[in-house]
């Protein structure tokens, strides 16, 4: 109980809120209220009190509406502004409150379910059908069918097409680009307004023009607030609603496809008027001639690189080239479009610096956590090292394991992002930590020193007493529990792919090769290696102490995520700190030797489990070999784990957790969680689906497809 009332995360929540806070507040003090900004825009004034020339935007002449803010109504683009963010803010705080509510419901069953298994049994019981409607055709339903996370292809399965969002959060990116569209077309005053002679004047095409300039303008800027809010992995906001990177990478995307679509449309809107005017011979001349009109282009050449580099297929088949150039042509459109707003002080250049603080926050906290985390500064200077060592059996994979010299708090399902500058300086990639080990630190330099001999005892041994110096006060090294914290060291288990892992792989079987070679040229072998460790990161809303029926579905190298869950449910339930009564873990691999990648690991398990009998182990093997004899597979796991041949029928092993057995009884509520290939997360999603309906079930995935 108290394990869960921790993992509720008060800490970031307050802190995000307050952000929140303070972020409101200073918007609402800079734009003041509609009777402050009505008077400076009545007095022409701009931002930081510049004056501007008075023009009559009911003007027939094109000229007047080629610069500055004539025909722009900056008073109702900042209200739209404010209206976005109030409106995402709402989104924000709504999500926040179902949060605190579902951990309050998971709270009260925890407590529950520990000391009684009836009351487990009653949280078994399916929601009501509206709530059953709810669960299954939106919070958990894919977009059409079944496909979420498989990745769409080409007919030939060349080129990756990307993934399609869920169908909750296809929703919420159909409302934001719905409003941004309303915002800058259907809400323009097509029928006119009221002129300076306090008479209703109709809107000339110039003035509608420069008016969608205008309007544009405003949401481009203030739309990359939530770009850059959605793109942080140090992201308190989402550590507070329980929203994972994976779907906050998702809104990036979509928000920086429309600050791209509505600054294209607010230079084409200038184009127009300016072509009206004087052909392109005058916009070339114009441009050549304005610095303010350079800057801005510059920031769109920047946004243009940006979309044709992010285009799914190129971002996928050069996944670090994209990286590259993404992180320059944010700073040049960053640049770009602050001094396009500084040079006639518009009052949009506010949205543009809490972008840029933002993304300078984002960048200096990930610098000050890799310091922190890996580096130490005493007599001498040190760093982490990671050692590298190749799994014997199985399909191609390293282990990966690195001891924390400074603190950090492994908790289930946290991934940290890995640098091994020897094999890349500027790349990082996300892993999963699969286990977690702490072995006592020794910190030579608080090396206590023993009391001088004399002083301890008195020697009734003549001829032992004879051979000591009771002059000497020699210290001795005290190596007790007077020394520093425990050190962590967290483990990983890394596949063989392209790229880094590839090389990663690569240097590790060398080193290994070298071994077998001349097993007396230890030094020329490359066991360890420099490592820098970014993290962690986790998802928050995974909890998972208050069920009593837990299945956990991994493919191929997800295993590591899952393990740890285990590993948490199994030892807290011995302590009745969990609920967790039946744990399930199906693990589908290609290769039946790949349970060497973690056989050590599975050990550990069945011996915190061992005479309770809560864990069961099933492996699925898609490409069994004729080859494999029965000796063979008793010895990886024996009568403790059940190997099966084929892909799992999840509707069938979901059928088997909810029945009761006569081992465990009733079920109790059921959790279920996926890690692996997007078509097993698919096929795992479509069988909750079908059973939610019949029981207490909540279904989370954990999954890495931004690249």
């Amino acid at each position: 109980m108290a394990q869960y009332s921790v993992n509720m995360k008060i800490s970031p929540r307050i802190m995000s809120l307050l952000m929140i806070a303070g972020y409101v507040m200073a918007t609402r003090a800079s734009s003041n209220n509609e009777e402050t900004l009505s008077k400076r825009q009545t007095n022409n004034y701009l931002f930081k009190g510049a004056p501007i020339a008075s023009v009559n935007w009911t003007s027939s002449d094109i000229y007047n509406f080629t610069w500055g803010l004539t025909g722009v109504n900056n008073f109702e683009n900042l209200r739209f502004a404010q209206n976005l963010v109030a409106t995402l803010g709402t989104i924000v705080a709504i999500i926040f409150v179902y949060r605190i509510f579902v951990a309050h419901l998971h709270h009260v069953r925890l407590i529950a379910s520990v000391g009684s298994v009836a009351s487990a049994n009653y949280f078994s019981q399916p929601l009501s059908k509206g709530l059953c409607f709810i669960q299954k055709h939106i919070l958990i339903s894919p977009l059409f069918r079944r496909r979420h996370n498989e990745p769409l292809q080409t007919r030939w399965g060349q080129l990756y097409l990307g993934t399609l969002p869920s169908r909750i959060n296809a929703s919420f990116l159909f409302a934001y680009i719905l409003s941004n569209v309303l915002y800058c077309t259907l809400l323009l005053p097509w029928n006119g307004r009221v002129g300076p002679d306090n008479k209703f004047q109709a809107p000339t095409k110039a003035y509608l023009v420069s008016e969608f300039r205008g309007r544009t303008g405003v949401m481009a800027t203030v739309n990359l607030i939530p770009l850059f809010v959605c793109m942080m992995r140090n992201n308190y906001v989402g550590k507070s609603i329980g929203v994972s990177f994976n779907t906050w990478n998702l809104y990036h995307r979509w928000a920086g496809r429309i600050v791209t679509l509505e600054a294209f449309a607010h230079m084409g809107a200038w184009t127009v008027n300016n072509f009206d005017y004087d052909g392109w011979s005058g916009i070339v001349a114009s441009i050549r001639k304005t610095r303010f009109l350079q800057m801005g282009l510059m920031a769109e050449c920047a946004l243009f690189l940006i979309v044709i580099l992010s285009i799914a297929p190129i971002r996928h088949a050069h996944y670090q080239v994209f990286l590259g150039s993404h992180q320059i042509c944010i700073v040049f459109m960053l640049i770009g479009a602050w001094l396009h707003c500084y040079i006639d002080l518009l009052p949009q250049r506010r949205y543009v610096t809490i972008a840029m603080g933002i993304w300078m926050f984002e960048r200096l906290h990930r610098l000050f956590t890799i310091y922190r985390k890996n580096l130490f500064f005493g007599r001498k200077w040190s760093a982490n090292a990671a050692e590298i060592q190749v799994v014997a059996s199985g399909e191609d994979a390293v282990r990966v394991s690195i001891t924390m010299n400074k603190g950090w708090e492994y908790k289930p399902g946290q991934h940290a992002y890995l640098y091994i500058p020897r094999l890349s300086w500027t790349q990082s990639h996300p892993f999963s930590i699969a286990w977690s080990s702490v072995s006592p630190s020794v910190d030579e330099s608080n090396m206590l020193p023993l009391t001088p001999v004399s002083t301890m005892a008195v020697v009734d041994d003549k001829s032992l007493a004879s051979k000591i110096d009771f002059n000497s006060t020699t210290t001795l090294a005290h190596r007790n529990l007077l020394t520093t914290k425990p050190r962590t060291t967290i483990h990983f288990i890394i596949s063989r792919r392209h790229g880094f892992t590839g090389r990663l792989f690569t240097a590790a079987a060398r080193g290994a090769r070298n071994r077998f070679l001349d097993p007396e040229k230890v030094d020329d072998i490359p066991k360890r290696f420099l490592a820098f460790v970014e993290g962690p990161y986790s998802n928050e809303s995974h909890s998972f102490d208050s069920f009593s029926t837990l299945l956990f579905v991994a493919g191929g190298s997800g295993i590591t995520h899952p393990l740890g869950y285990i590993r948490h449910l199994l030892e807290a339930s011995a302590d009745n700190l969990a609920a967790a009564r039946r744990i399930k873990l199906a693990w589908v691999v290609r290769d039946r030797r790949n349970i060497g990648w973690v056989s050590d690991w599975l050990e550990e398990l069945w011996r915190i489990d061992a005479g309770r009998s809560v864990l069961e182990i099933e492996i699925y093997v898609t490409r069994p070999s004729r080859k494999t004899t029965h000796h063979e597979i008793d010895m990886r796991g024996g009568r403790r784990v059940k190997w099966f041949a084929g892909r799992p029928q999840m509707e069938v092993i979901l059928a088997g957790m909810l029945a009761p057995t006569r081992l465990h009884g009733q079920r109790g509520a059921l959790a279920v969680n996926v890690c692996g290939p997007g078509s097993l997360a698919d096929n795992v999603r479509a069988a909750v689906r079908e059973k939610v309906d019949e029981a207490r079930i909540e279904f989370s995935e954990e999954s890495f497809t931004w690249s």
